[in-house]
C-alpha cells in the first residue's frame, strides 16, 4: 500500500513538473496569448450583436471594388433587388471587379429585365465571419428590400469571436471544429473559464486541437438565434434567402472530403429546418474539372466565377419570372369588328 502511495505520489508529480514545464516553455515561446481583438488597426472597434462582439467593417472593400460590387442601380420603383453575402469566395478578390459572380449576375438580369430594372449588391468582404456579414446585411436591409438573398455558408464554423469571461478570443484562420466549442474536454464552466484566462498552456492546446478531435463536434445551435433572426428581418420585407456551399476545389467536385460534411452538417440541418433552397456547389458543378475554376482550394477563378453567376441565375430564375409577370405591360384587346 505504502509502495503504491509512493507511486501515486511520484506520478502526480511528475505530471505536475511537466505541465508547470509546459507552461513556463509554452509563455518563453508564445509570449503573446492567442486572445486577438479581431484586427482593430483596420477593422474598427468592437461593437455588440445580441451580445456577442463582433465588428462591423473590415478593410477589404473600402476601395474601387466596392463601387462596382455595391451596385448603386437600386432605387428604381420597379426594380428587382439582390444582396450577396459571404467573404473572399463570393467577393473574388482575386478576380477583376467585372469578374466577379455578383456584377455578372448584375449584367445578365439586366439584359433581361431592362438596365433600369436590376441591381445586384454584393457586401461580400475578404476574411469576414458570419456574424460580421450578418451585422452588414442588418445595417443594408434598414435602407435595401431585397427580393432575395443570395448568402454563402462555408468553413463549418462561424469563425465568430468568442467572448469567455473578460476575454476575447479570435477565431481568425484555419476552421477547425476545436475552436467553436472553446471546452473540448467538457470541463465544468468555471474551471475552463479560470484555465483558459490563466494558463497559456491550456488556451494554447485548446485552439490548437485538431479538426479530427472526436469530442470537437461542431454545433451551430448557439448561432441560430442569430441566424434565425436574419431570415425574419428578410421575411419581413418579403424578401427571399438562398444559400449557396461552396466546395473544396483541391478534391474532385463528386469525391468531396469528409471535413467538408462535418463543417456543413449544421448548416445542412438548419436550412432544411427552414426549408430553405440549399445550392451545393460541388453538385450543381458536377462534371467540372475544378482545376479549371479555382485559384487555390476554395478561391474561384474568372471562369469559376461565370460558373456561379450561372448558379446565381439557375437558383433565382422563379422568382425573375414571376417579376416580369408581374411587370408585364398589360396587353390592350383588340376591339371586334
Amino acid at each position: 500500500m505504502r509502495r503504491l502511495a509512493n507511486a501515486i505520489g511520484v506520478l502526480i508529480s511528475t505530471v505536475l513538473f511537466t505541465l508547470i514545464v509546459g507552461e513556463a516553455v509554452i509563455r518563453t515561446t508564445h509570449p503573446t496569448p492567442r486572445r486577438n481583438v479581431f484586427r482593430t488597426a483596420v477593422a474598427g472597434p468592437l461593437v455588440l450583436m445580441d451580445g456577442v462582439p463582433t465588428w462591423r467593417d473590415g478593410d477589404a472593400n473600402q476601395d474601387d471594388r466596392a463601387a462596382k460590387l455595391e451596385d448603386t442601380a437600386c432605387d428604381g420603383a420597379d426594380t428587382f433587388r439582390v444582396l450577396v453575402l459571404g467573404d473572399s469566395i463570393f467577393n473574388g478578390i482575386s478576380v477583376a471587379p467585372d469578374d466577379v459572380a455578383s456584377v455578372r449576375l448584375a449584367r445578365a438580369l439586366r439584359a433581361e429585365l431592362g438596365d433600369a430594372h436590376a441591381c445586384v449588391k454584393n457586401l461580400a468582404v475578404p476574411g469576414h465571419s458570419l456574424y460580421q456579414t450578418l451585422a452588414r446585411a442588418r445595417d443594408a436591409l434598414n435602407s435595401f428590400k431585397p427580393d432575395a438573398v443570395l448568402m454563402e455558408l462555408w468553413g463549418g464554423p462561424p469563425r465568430t469571436p468568442i467572448l469567455n469571461g473578460t476575454t476575447v478570443y479570435s477565431i481568425e484562420g484555419s476552421p477547425d471544429a476545436a475552436r467553436q466549442t472553446y471546452n473540448p474536454l467538457g470541463l465544468p464552466g468555471g474551471v475552463h473559464d479560470a484555465l483558459m484566462t490563466r494558463s497559456r498552456l491550456y488556451e494554447y492546446t485548446v485552439l490548437a486541437l485538431p479538426a479530427a478531435c472526436p469530442l470537437c463536434v461542431f454545433d451551430l445551435t448557439p448561432h441560430e438565434p442569430m441566424l434565425d433572426d436574419f431570415l425574419a428581418r428578410v421575411d419581413a420585407v418579403h424578401g427571399k434567402v438562398i444559400t449557396f456551399m461552396p466546395a473544396y476545389l483541391f478534391f474532385p467536385l463528386d469525391a468531396q472530403p469528409k471535413q467538408l460534411e462535418m463543417e456543413d452538417e449544421g448548416y445542412l440541418k438548419w436550412t432544411a429546418r427552414h426549408g430553405l433552397e440549399n445550392v451545393k456547389l460541388w453538385e450543381a458543378w458536377k462534371g467540372t474539372d475544378p482545376a479549371t475554376i479555382r485559384i487555390d482550394g476554395c478561391h474561384l477563378n474568372a471562369a469559376g466565377h461565370e460558373l456561379l453567376a450561372k448558379s446565381y441565375l439557375d437558383a433565382l430564375r422563379p422568382q425573375v419570372d414571376a417579376w416580369k409577370a408581374a411587370h408585364a405591360t398589360p396587353v390592350e384587346p383588340t376591339p371586334a369588328p
